[in-house]
């Protein structure tokens, strides 16, 4: 069997099969023979560009593989070969679809930037710029500060724009989402994850374990966790006082007399059932209600200030309003004599004020 070079930087960008997998595939050739895919060959230099597993296994086991040679004029060139040819593979998870699609970031952008160059650059930020002037007569950039308004020489308030950047990037995302099959926005959140430092994740959605969606909602929490735990220090550091609600010792939870369940099956027994089951949760809730309005709140990421309510409280008591309305709700209802046992009336006559 004829030898072939590994490059270690191409090797990378190819999935590993799992310890799992590899078992499988080995005892597959030991059974049938090497009846897989060729083994593809950087012509030039002799360098395997997919099927490095089965390379490996055909070594090991003494079978020789079909190989078929492909030309490159460079590295690059391979490597572009071998995106496009994992993004068309269909049992790719969409983690990989992302991880792989994004290798095309850069030269798209470079690609888009090189088209806007051709087509005569910013035509319409350049006339703008000849139809206003700047007042005092200079080639002042917008955004600076200069000694004739007010500041000083070689400060500038606003960083310039940099709205033509933003479109290529905006519009290449939408080029990788369609390379990778998916939605624009499932796309982004894919790439904010492999964007992370945070290696499991990354790992996670990549082999399909987590969903993007999942792994980009386990992010922001990460995210939202340690800007909540830095802002705490931040006041720490800063000497100032932290109004938390004071920890209190709480008592162990009365024994609460939950209902029997419905003697029978009838609609009157069931109504009964759930009558009794809400009248017994608004009357614990009552008194809670009030004890849990009577706390502040803080919200990890913006500075707490002490005698406003912020939404929480709102948020309290709406869901005890929305509570006590169903149980009025339900403490009117009534079967229907003779009527079908998915009819139930509602006795306006019986149901309390709001």
């Amino acid at each position: 069997m004829k030898e072939y070079k590994i490059d270690k930087e191409l090797e990378k960008l190819m999935p590993k099969l799992t310890e799992d997998e590899t078992v499988k595939l080995e005892e597959s050739i030991k059974i049938h023979g090497y009846k897989g895919a060729p083994i593809f060959v950087w012509k030039e230099q002799g360098v395997i560009i997919d099927g490095h597993n089965r390379y490996e296994l055909c070594k090991k086991l003494g079978y020789t593989p079909e190989i078929e040679e492909l030309s490159f004029e460079n590295k690059e060139q391979v490597i572009q070969w071998i995106i496009y040819t994992q993004l068309g593979r269909r049992n790719l998870p969409d983690g990989q679809k992302i991880h792989y699609a994004r290798m095309l970031r850069p030269k798209l952008e470079q690609e888009a930037k090189e088209r806007q160059r051709k087509a005569g650059g910013d035509r319409k930020s350049q006339k703008y710029k000849e139809s206003n002037p700047p007042r005092n007569g200079g080639d002042v950039e917008a955004g600076a500060v200069t000694p004739q308004n007010g500041g000083d020489e070689g400060t500038r308030t606003n960083p310039p724009r940099n709205g033509a950047s933003d479109k290529h990037k905006n519009e290449v995302t939408t080029q990788l989402a369609e390379m990778a099959g998916m939605k624009r926005e499932k796309f982004r959140m894919g790439e904010a994850v492999l964007n992370s430092d945070n290696e499991q994740l990354k790992a996670d959605m990549r082999n399909g374990t987590k969903t993007v969606s999942g792994a980009y909602k386990e992010l922001k929490r990460q995210k939202q966790n340690d800007a909540s735990a830095h802002e705490l220090q931040r006041l720490k550091e800063s000497g100032r006082e932290i109004h938390l609600p004071e920890q209190e010792e709480i008592p162990e939870p009365a024994a609460v007399d939950i209902p029997a369940a419905p003697a029978s099956d009838s609609l009157a027994a069931h109504l009964d059932y759930l009558k009794d089951c809400m009248d017994r949760f608004c009357a614990i809730m009552q008194p809670e209600e009030a004890w849990l309005k009577s706390k502040k709140y803080y919200r990890g990421s913006q500075e707490y200030y002490s005698e406003k309510k912020d939404e929480t409280h709102k948020v309290i008591g709406d869901s005890l309003y929305v509570m006590r309305r169903l149980r009025n709700l339900i403490s009117a209802m009534e079967p229907i004599n003779g009527a079908n046992e998915n009819l139930i009336l509602i006795n306006r006559a019986k149901q309390e004020e709001e």
